[in-house]
């Protein structure tokens, strides 16, 4: 293969990693043609729909893909199904190089007894609706004023931050007030933070942890001990820090009460066909006990979605790997899906970028052969019922969120992804 010639290129999934995969491609090679496939009529998945609402920061990232796909030769091409309306083998046969950016959107289920009562829920139940990414909105007046939080990551963190806060706590946010006055009407009294691991080990970020602070009216509790001989600047150290001080500085009014648990795990959940209490697990003691819970919400990582037609085949794609995001020549994966469910946004850019120079020296190599000439997304066309919805289609859909916006808030999010459909198509 010459490298001079414009290749066709098909990303897909338009999330953070997706993104940074194209934006690298198109920097080293601006010429060639690349089209980024997304299941769904919106771009930029988990920032879109998995960063926090009230982490607005983070998703002005999204800034920076709207120049990407400003360029002439990088398309969007939203509300296909790679696997359902277009086979990888299809995309193979009208692309020179296929990278798959897909992600692992399906939270994953804590496997211990009674995870089917009423009343245990995951992160995605409330992460998705509150981003509008579907409408179901029942959970939020069901919880209860005693919930249980399992986990220790920054999902976790995410969760326990909307627990706690109050309404104004959203102004400039994008949060779903359907959802949130839902849960508004009754508000928890108590969460307790279950992690398995300890302090020292846990996966919560310092400064998500320092964050809590600035949210009135909650009382920390913790039943982590002292330790000395830390150095000051390791994470274990500035994690404590951030504990201790959500200790020391207490309301003398709470409206909120919050115990961090740290080395203990749920070892059961209890009841007959509702939430009553958690059986847990000391895991540095080894002593049981159970705690009453009006309802539990796991926040312990996500995983793929293994009935999506994608992979059906092709089930090798899911596999965790740290090494190469080269499948075969030509054929490529980043991000969560590559690596498991784990690492921020910059961790993501950094895993796109590393992808990308094995895709450029394939390309330099010589090790991408074809023996016919690709067609890119034309040479598809005949697979689809009806045209994908392009980033201008896109861009009239954003527009029309952001005049809806409500006081104090950034947009007015079509819930799932009909309404973006509509709006796009209707005014093309």
């Amino acid at each position: 293969m010459t490298t001079d010639k414009p290749l066709q290129i098909a990303v897909v999934g338009s999330g953070p990693s997706g993104c940074f995969l194209a934006q690298a491609l198109n920097r080293k090679r601006p010429n060639d043609i690349i089209i980024v496939f997304d299941q769904l009529a919106a771009p930029y998945g988990l920032i879109r729909y998995g960063v926090a609402t009230d982490h607005q920061q983070t998703k002005s990232i999204t800034r920076q893909f709207d120049r990407l796909f400003a360029k002439e030769n990088v398309k969007f091409a939203g509300n296909i199904e790679i696997g359902a309306d277009i086979k990888i083998e299809d995309l193979r046969e009208q692309f020179d190089v296929v990278a798959l950016a897909t992600g692992r959107p399906n939270a994953r289920q804590l496997d211990v007894p009674g995870k089917d009562l009423e009343g245990v829920y995951t992160a995605a139940d409330l992460i998705y609706s509150l981003n509008s990414f579907r409408g179901k909105t029942d959970v939020f007046s069901t919880l209860g004023e005693h919930i249980v939080l399992v986990g220790g990551g920054n999902v976790a963190l995410d969760i326990l931050r909307f627990l706690i806060k109050e309404h104004t706590d959203y102004d400039g946010s994008d949060i779903n007030d359907d959802a949130l006055e839902a849960y508004l009407d009754a508000p928890v009294k108590s969460v307790t933070v279950l992690n398995r691991s300890s302090i020292d080990e846990a996966k919560s970020d310092s400064a998500m942890l320092r964050e809590l602070g600035s949210i009135e009216g909650v009382r920390f509790s913790s039943n982590h001990s002292p330790k000395d001989g830390l150095d000051e600047n390791s994470a274990a150290a500035r994690r404590r820090a951030a504990v201790d001080s959500l200790v020391t500085d207490q309301p003398s009014t709470p409206r909120v009460e919050v115990g961090f648990w740290f080395s203990t795990a749920p070892e059961q959940f209890l009841g007959t066909d509702t939430l009553e209490a958690i059986q847990i697990h000391e895991t540095e003691t080894h002593e049981s006990s159970e705690i009453h819970a009006d309802s539990v919400i796991t926040a312990v990582g996500f995983e793929a979605d293994d009935k999506s037609p994608i992979y059906k085949g092709h089930e090798s794609l899911m596999r965790i790997t740290e090494d190469s995001g080269r499948i075969e020549p030509g054929l490529y994966r980043t991000g969560w899906l590559k690596r498991g469910a784990v690492g921020t946004i910059p961790a993501n850019r950094a895993c796109a970028q590393d992808v990308a120079k094995e895709i450029l020296a394939d390309i330099d190599g010589n090790h991408i052969h074809t023996a016919t000439e690709k067609r890119g997304i034309d040479g598809l066309r005949h697979h689809l019922a009806e045209d994908p919805i392009s980033f201008a289609q896109w861009v009239l859909a954003n527009e029309k969120e952001l005049s809806l916006a409500e006081v104090n808030r950034v947009r007015k999010k079509f819930v799932g992804q009909q309404g973006i459909i509509d709006q796009a198509t209707t005014q093309s």
